[in-house]
């Protein structure tokens, strides 16, 4: 398995485990040597897909429209990604990376790779060093890499191991593979971390939601209110920017938060439309209704409850007297 964080994940280490399966990761950076599908499987499917694509596309073109679909997609990997995971191509890839048969033929192949990198830099009197990016880098800046100081580190381990990361660059030589109990107690610990965060935000969000509803519902209350109470155009002028806007949320008027005030003062004048003829009354706004307030449950000692029962029992006697 590569060393994305997504490729392994708590649930299937665990089931992983539970089967019996173990999971190792590759080195860092050598999936396009260590892995089937980069050295074989992809090259084939990629140059089959892009050129049933573009037969696809020509007879598009050729019925007067442009694009593909994502059905014509599907149906334009289809047969590539058959023939790239064959049985052939998938015993060739594993030959490639030398899984089956189990063999050194990759570290053999960039062995020789590397002497023929040599043979040529020798034959144009060029350092074969200086053809490795750490020779670059010496070249280009100056710097010698053995020069650079070491990371820092924190009990004998590197501080970029020690934080909780699901990469192979910092788990792929834990004891026993992405399935040993090292990297899944990594694993376990940014998965709870990842859990709690989107908890947390999860929460903020509907506190947020709520209160905005909450905002929102008052606002029309208040802005029923403030229309109940506006009996002469003039009166709209008299009221306050809040009130303005409960006014126009109440209504069902959008407006800009940037507008100013004559300009909303104009909005629901012109909602409103009352008459602008006579005298100017008080502007009086209702003040809203206080919470009503629940009452107090009345704790009943359960003597006096008995002494009750008592009391009742005494009555229904003296009545049945009566009627005798």
């Amino acid at each position: 398995m590569d060393g994305h964080g997504s490729h392994f994940t708590l649930e299937l280490l665990t089931y992983c485990r539970s089967i019996g399966l173990h999971v190792v990761l590759r080195p860092p950076h050598t999936t396009h040597i260590l892995q089937g599908e980069d050295v074989v499987h992809f090259g084939v499917f990629k140059a089959k897909y892009h050129q049933n694509k573009m037969m696809l596309l020509a007879k598009k073109v050729f019925m007067g429209k442009r694009r593909l679909t994502v059905a014509d997609l599907l149906l334009a990997c289809r047969d590539p990604w058959e023939e790239a995971f064959s049985l052939g191509n998938c015993v060739k890839a594993w030959s490639e990376i030398g899984v089956s048969p189990f063999t050194q033929k990759v570290y053999w192949d960039l062995l020789e790779k590397k002497k023929k990198k040599e043979a040529i830099a020798s034959k144009a009197n060029i350092n074969p060093e200086n053809l490795t990016i750490e020779g670059m880098v010496k070249i280009m800046f100056n710097i010698d890499p053995a020069e650079v100081p070491e990371q820092p580190t924190v009990g004998g381990r590197s501080r970029k191991r020690d934080r909780d990361t699901l990469h192979s660059c910092d788990l792929w030589d834990l004891p026993g593979g992405a399935t040993g109990e090292e990297c899944m107690e990594r694993v376990r610990r940014k998965t709870e971390a990842r859990q709690q965060k989107e908890a947390a935000a999860a929460s903020k969000k509907a506190n947020t939601a709520q209160r905005r509803q909450a905002a929102s519902s008052a606002a029309n209350e208040q802005g029923s209110r403030v229309v109940s109470a506006l009996v002469h155009t003039v009166q709209v002028s008299y009221l306050t920017r809040a009130n303005l806007e409960a006014a126009l949320q109440f209504k069902g008027i959008k407006w800009d938060k940037k507008e100013l005030k004559p300009a909303l003062v104009k909005l629901l004048q012109d909602a409103l439309a009352l008459p602008s003829d006579g005298p100017i009354p008080v502007l009086v706004i209702p003040d809203p209704p206080a919470p009503a307030l629940a009452p107090a449950p009345v704790a009943v000692p359960a003597g006096d409850a008995d002494g009750v029962e008592d009391e009742s029992e005494n009555l229904s006697e003296e009545d049945d007297d009566d009627l005798l």
